[in-house]
């Protein structure tokens, strides 16, 4: 009976500890699934703040945006008044192309050019005359009377001595110095004119593309990139200025938008090797090279790849400015 009483005693512990180690195995569930729904609940509430974080920042830079394309057109008023603007002409019966119209600054510039072309004729003019004032050597003076001596021309104008030309024709040559630096400064002012007319024109070609672009209203593409500004347009794709909202830095991003024309044929190929361009492209790391970073599909004819952005102008304006690049510079 000993024996009997003290298993039962065993049975009655082990189901004691069961039931104890159940309870707090029970209770451990419980503290598991509260910690997850706390975390659940974190995590969501971490989203929302970051989804309203990333909203007002998405309405910040539209709104800077908007006020720099504002301020751009505001600019390029201001220049046109002064340079000159793009006006409409007939070419042939029916057609129209766009001409470019002097500005008040470009249209002074052409008269003092012109004014200076005229008085330096008139300086080389009248040294060709003074020239001629000259008396004839001694031997085409010489006639059947040798002692006469020829003091006019044959128009009847008296010649001038050797001192009387060398005074006229130094204060002329001075004259003409003054004229060719007067020329030279008028030059420098024409090449720095030049180069703010192709600077306005390039400004006002990418404000013009910017408008009639389907991203003109700034999107967030891929739920991730705003679009600041049109950089630059060609024949089947745009580049635009964007920042990323989750690096929060500025970026370049190349939309390309396919041939409505084309075959499906033809732009599978066009993706395809585009891609196969994006993956070496990757892979590049050089401090002078563009790193490439992402690529996504905007819609079904169109992608984008993320480039980094270079600042500093475009290649095309500083050639224009400064001319051809050595090799080491390039």
């Amino acid at each position: 009976m000993g024996y009997i009483s003290a298993a039962a005693g065993d049975l009655v512990a082990v189901d004691s500890g069961k039931m104890c180690s159940s309870k707090v195995l029970s209770h451990l569930c419980r503290a598991l699934a509260t910690c997850a729904s706390l975390s659940s609940r974190c995590r969501v509430q971490s989203d929302a703040r970051e989804h309203v974080v990333q909203d007002a920042v998405t309405k910040l830079i539209v709104q800077l945006a908007q006020q720099q394309m504002n301020l751009t057109r505001l600019q390029l008023g201001i220049e046109s008044s002064s340079l000159g603007t793009l006006g409409i002409a007939r070419t042939g019966a029916l057609g129209f192309s766009e001409v470019w119209e002097d500005g008040p600054v470009l249209r002074e510039l052409a008269a003092k050019k012109a004014a200076l072309q005229r008085a330096r004729e008139e300086v080389d003019a009248a040294r060709k005359a003074l020239k001629k004032q000259l008396p004839p050597p001694p031997k085409a003076t010489l006639t059947a009377d040798a002692s006469s001596n020829a003091t006019h021309d044959a128009a009847g104008n008296p010649y001038i001595s050797s001192e009387q030309y060398v005074m006229q024709d130094e204060i002329l040559k001075v004259r003409l110095s003054v004229l060719r630096r007067e020329e030279e400064l008028l030059s420098r002012d024409e090449d720095r004119l030049q180069h703010e007319k192709l600077k306005h024109l390039r400004a006002l070609k990418r404000l013009r593309d910017e408008e009639c672009s389907r991203f003109q209203q700034q999107p967030t593409l891929h739920r991730r990139y705003v679009l600041v500004q049109l950089l630059g347009r060609g024949g089947f794709s745009e580049v635009h200025k964007a920042y990323d909202l989750q690096t929060l830095k500025f970026v370049a991003i190349k939309i390309h938008q396919l041939n409505s024309t084309w075959s499906e044929q033809r732009k599978a190929s066009y993706v395809k090797h585009s891609v196969r361009e994006y993956q070496i492209h990757k892979r590049l790391r050089h401090p002078n090279i563009v790193s490439l970073t992402d690529i996504f599909e905007v819609d079904v004819s169109t992608f984008a790849t993320v480039l980094e952005l270079c600042e500093g102008g475009d290649l095309e304006g500083h050639l224009q400015q400064h001319g051809t690049l050595p090799e080491r510079e390039a």
